[in-house]
């Protein structure tokens, strides 16, 4: 027998089902540790119903067991707090207590209830529930803030797992970038080897097929098997020039590839606007400020787009990397001459002294962790001083007093239009 159903729809609802839970428990009788165990349990199941929008709360009359109970409805799916359940569920099980526990399944709903062994008459507890007093608005704003603080850390966790990802995804650009530029460099050094081996070859075939040729009128005497054979071998000859000659030309478009087309004019000022701000949830969840100054100056360069976009990226995550909680990392594109300048500076930890002059080889880690554990794979400043090699440009690395570290790239200024940023937008 039912006497109360109380749907759980709104946080009120939970404070609204905690207020009958308590005059419940009273009318009961229960105390100690078994009040607190029914009324904490039942808030949070109520909770976790609300978070549906598809629960509610009953008080009713066992007539079986002719005790009172209170159970709470909810679909199979809530998100309900596990821990306290199977807690509840072991103590209900091996204690012989005034208060018993099960849960019960039925199709895509599951039943939480609570059966009081007590002596309570059924009407003294049905007129206490039903007579407990309103929520406060006192109470019902304590209710909404502990809901609102609940949401800022499921916030606050979610953004710790994108910047864990966004990092991720970072080093793993940063090794198909080395393995790319392995890969081109490969290509390169076979494209010179087999221009070379092309050519040497081609030589001194030429200069036999050149021998078949003047030979071949001089020979008068010759049978028709000897005039065959000596035919065979000029047109072997032949093929051979001729092949070699396809593989020469071959290598040598390969090579010059670059120089087909020229690269477009882009905007350093704007690309690293574009990557402060996607790096400041990063500079943020560490503590950290990022600034970024751009010169009024037109800051144009010819070059690739994602090019100068990894550079940017990976000198900004290698500061915000080193630079502990509370620290800055400045960022500045300017002009200084004909070449546009980009600055990278923190006041981070800066570079061991045994390992400046070896920070842009392949594989070399500055340190071991970040300065929130996070982890390198040494392969981020070698590829982008490969980057900014193939941009015409220089990048330099030096201490910055009292701590910390300054990167600065220079690149060719270039005058023109710049490419929008939107045309070649990140992956």
């Amino acid at each position: 027998m039912r006497w109360l159903t109380i749907p759980l729809r709104r946080d009120a609802d939970v404070l609204f089902a905690r207020g009958r839970l308590r005059a419940f428990v009273d009318a009961t009788g229960l105390s100690g540790i078994h009040r607190t165990r029914l009324v904490t349990v039942g808030t949070e199941l109520a909770r976790a119903a609300v978070s549906t929008r598809d629960g509610s709360i009953e008080f009713g009359w066992d007539r079986e067991a002719e005790r009172p109970f209170c159970m709470v409805d909810l679909p199979s799916y809530a998100d309900v707090p596990a821990d306290l359940v199977q807690e509840e569920r072991e103590r209900s099980e091996g204690d012989r207590g005034p208060l018993r526990f099960d849960v019960q399944r039925e199709r895509e709903r599951t039943r939480y209830r609570f059966v009081v062994e007590s002596r309570a008459a059924a009407d003294e507890v049905q007129r206490a529930v039903a007579e407990a007093p309103e929520a406060t608005a006192v109470e019902l704003l304590r209710e909404q803030n502990l809901e609102m603080a609940r949401m800022l850390g499921t916030l606050r966790d979610r953004e710790f797992e994108l910047v864990r990802a966004l990092d991720e995804a970072r080093r793993n650009a940063n090794e198909a970038t080395a393995h790319a530029l392995h890969l081109r460099e490969l290509g390169k050094r076979k494209d010179e080897l087999l221009a070379i081996a092309s050519h040497d070859i081609r030589s001194p075939i030429a200069a036999a097929k050149g021998a078949l040729e003047l030979l071949e009128p001089t020979l008068t005497n010759l049978n028709d098997d000897q005039k065959h054979l000596l035919g065979v071998a000029r047109r072997a000859a032949d093929t051979v020039v001729h092949l070699l000659g396809n593989l020469l030309s071959t290598a040598l478009l390969e090579g010059d590839d670059d120089e087909v087309a020229p690269p477009p004019i882009v905007d350093v000022g704007a690309i690293a606007r574009e990557v402060i701000d996607q790096m400041s949830v990063q500079a943020r969840h560490k503590g950290l400020q990022l600034q970024l100054d751009v010169d009024s100056e037109t800051t144009t360069v010819r070059g690739d787009l994602m090019w100068i976009r990894q550079v940017i990226s990976n000198l900004v995550n290698n500061a915000l990397k080193f630079t502990p909680k509370g620290g800055h990392v400045e960022v500045r594109v300017g002009r200084d001459g004909d070449a546009v300048t980009l600055t990278v500076e923190d006041d981070g930890v800066g570079i061991p002294a045994d390992k400046i002059e070896r920070v842009f080889d392949r594989l070399t880690k500055l340190r071991p962790r970040g300065t929130a554990g996070e982890r390198g794979t040494g392969i981020g400043l070698f590829v982008t001083r490969q980057l900014v090699a193939r941009l015409g440009g220089s990048i330099d690395v030096a201490p910055r007093a009292p701590t910390g570290t300054r990167f600065q790239v220079r690149v060719p200024h270039a005058v023109g239009t710049a490419l929008p940023i939107s045309d070649h937008a990140p992956v």
